[in-house]
């Protein structure tokens, strides 16, 4: 039975994909190294080998979330390689529930997809006990670690693990090796109405625009503005001005927490005339830690007073996160 924290195995995937030692997986084409697999096959290893029907080999269920783009050319050689070599290794499945005779692969889809093109009517599989929250992490590593997923399969994905398996966006974060700020995009992106996950679908690169899309209630007006964004490229801040627009009037903010920001602003505009002459990169460090030091306060604030925002004050909130992620991924 393999371990259920998968936190270790998922650092040791980050980690092997940025230095560069994650191509290539004992000569299988088109496999890329991944740590949660390998302590699965670890786990596997004195299990029997069978040999199972393609037609009984259905899809780690979670798998559906995911939408991967298929690259046919990447699976064309993977066709081949087979046709040349052999299958190499076993896969792992579960048996599906309620039906004995029928399998769940835990990862090997791709292969599976090969193997059919290649001719083959069975595949050597080991079957293995493994629990839903098993199967949707291993289906979270295999597809990000692949990163072939369209923004909708992204946000499936994440969703799921902040839904259903209860995660925080800290642990989503941490679960498939992205910044905390891309996951809740991405989770903006899962809890968004279906006009704008179809306008996402039909242009990937408006998936910034969803969050701000989703204050929109009047469907019509919705409408009027994925039609201007899509025709148009309406950029993000675009779209945030034409919002202003229509808003009734500024948000009221709690005087105790603004007397904070004013107290963090003076603070920023003392230590920018302070550090003016300093070297430019030291004064983007800085700028950085004085950030960071609003955020703490703003932290404490709540904490300390059971600080509550009102309707309008949320909104105010959310739209500068998604200056801010906006501004991340231009940095990035």
């Amino acid at each position: 039975m393999p371990s259920k924290d998968f936190t270790g195995a998922m650092n040791r995937q980050r980690s092997s994909l940025a230095n560069g030692t994650g191509q290539g997986r004992l000569g299988v084409v088109g496999e890329i190294a991944n740590p949660v697999r390998d302590e699965l096959e670890r786990a596997s290893e004195n299990l029997p080998v069978q040999e199972i029907s393609l037609d009984r080999l259905h899809d780690n269920p979670f798998q559906e979330l995911a939408r991967p783009i298929i690259d046919e050319t990447a699976l064309q050689e993977l066709v081949n390689s087979i046709r040349q070599n052999g299958f190499y290794g076993a896969l792992l499945a579960r048996q599906k529930r309620g039906a004995g005779d029928e399998y769940e692969l835990a990862y090997g889809h791709r292969r599976r997809e090969a193997a059919r093109r290649a001719g083959l009517a069975t595949l050597p599989v080991k079957v293995i006990e493994l629990s839903d929250a098993q199967m949707a992490r291993i289906m979270a590593s295999e597809n990000f670690s692949r990163e072939d997923l369209t923004p909708l399969g992204e946000a499936n994905i994440i969703g799921y693990l902040y839904t259903s398996q209860n995660l925080s966006a800290e642990a989503v974060a941490e679960t498939v090796g992205k910044g905390r700020g891309w996951v809740q995009t991405r989770l903006a992106l899962y809890q968004a109405p279906q006009d704008v996950k179809q306008m996402v679908e039909t242009k990937p690169e408006t998936m910034s625009h969803a969050k701000l899309l989703a204050q929109v209630n009047d469907l019509k007006k919705r409408a009027l503005f994925i039609k201007d964004i899509l025709e148009n490229n309406l950029t993000v801040e675009q779209l945030r001005e034409k919002l202003q627009d229509k808003k009734p009037s500024q948000p009221h903010i709690d005087n105790n927490f603004t007397s904070s920001i004013t107290d963090a602003d003076s603070d920023i505009n003392h230590n920018v005339s302070r550090e003016s002459n300093r070297d430019p990169l030291l004064e983007r460090d800085s700028t950085l830690r004085r950030l960071d030091k609003l955020a703490s306060r703003f932290e404490l604030h709540v904490a300390e007073r059971n600080y509550k925002l009102a309707e309008d004050e949320i909104s105010y909130l959310e739209e500068i996160v998604e200056r801010l992620n906006t501004l991340l991924s231009k940095l990035k």
